[in-house]
């Protein structure tokens, strides 16, 4: 699979997004080797803000982001504060509240081929990925009904609506557990060969977990012995430390995760 031109993982701070991070930043001399310039988000994040948000002209801003980055692509960028940084997101009912600016600044500095990764997972659990004091404080702050009104979905088209001449790829905790070497090889093209995306299953799991899937490793387990695998032996937090943190109590969580299916079913549509 040929990669275009630019793909970024535009975050957030997700178990998968974070897993791919480390990815990259250890696998940025074997990506080079097969010809992708590939970048961690200490690199990545200001670089393709830069890109998107810098006063120069839209062909100046390419020039130097191509200049900084020493190379001429095709670039794989893990730029997981692109949409703005997490310990400030959740602002009234808008989970990234300058989204528009950087995707529409985006879109103005990039004419070529381009994909855009989303790394989503349940509302709550994405809260506890983050691991942000300041945004606990908001979080229990906010009523449960307008957490429920923030939607992955509204986010995702939002983003395609902003930069219409790119590819979204939207990405969940369950690409992972059941299909991570397709991911590897969606996000990486022909050049997953040189990773191995096992540690982005290993993201999601508890030792336990991890310990279990090694001993099935043999047996070709299928998707549903995968998903309930990692619903038992997952490494989320309890429903109890989940609302001792952020004050989500139990029914609201329950909410939550059935409104990221909703939110999933309508991104397949």
């Amino acid at each position: 699979m040929t990669l275009p031109d630019l793909t970024i993982l535009i975050g957030p701070y997700t178990r998968l997004s974070r897993a791919i991070n480390a990815t990259i930043r250890a696998g940025r001399g074997p990506l080079r080797s097969v010809g992708v310039a590939a970048f961690p988000t200490r690199i990545a994040s200001p670089s393709a803000r830069a890109l998107a948000l810098d006063e120069a002209p839209a062909d100046v801003r390419r020039a130097t982001f191509q200049t900084k980055l020493g190379a001429e692509g095709p670039f794989l960028l893990a730029a997981l504060n692109f949409l703005g940084a997490p310990s400030r997101s959740l602002h009234k009912r808008d989970l990234f509240p300058h989204m528009a600016s950087v995707c529409l600044g985006l879109a103005k500095s990039w004419d070529t081929s381009l994909r855009l990764v989303l790394a989503v997972e349940p509302l709550d659990l994405f809260f506890a990925s983050v691991g942000s004091d300041a945004l606990a404080k908001r979080v229990r702050a906010t009523p449960w009904e307008a957490l429920y009104e923030v939607s992955w979905a509204d986010l995702a088209g939002d983003i395609a609506a902003a930069i219409p001449q790119a590819e979204l790829c939207v990405i969940t905790p369950e690409t992972a557990l059941c299909r991570s070497e397709q991911l590897a090889r969606t996000v990486f093209g022909s050049a997953s060969e040189a990773i191995d995306p096992k540690a982005w299953q290993d993201a999601h799991l508890s030792e336990e977990g991890k310990a279990a899937v090694a001993q099935l490793a043999d047996t070709s387990p299928t998707e549903g012995m995968m998903l309930e695998l990692g619903e038992a032996l997952g490494n989320t937090p309890t429903a109890e430390e989940i609302e001792m943190r952020f004050g989500i109590d139990r029914l609201t969580q329950t909410l939550l995760r059935q409104r990221f299916e909703e939110d999933l079913a309508r991104i397949a549509d």
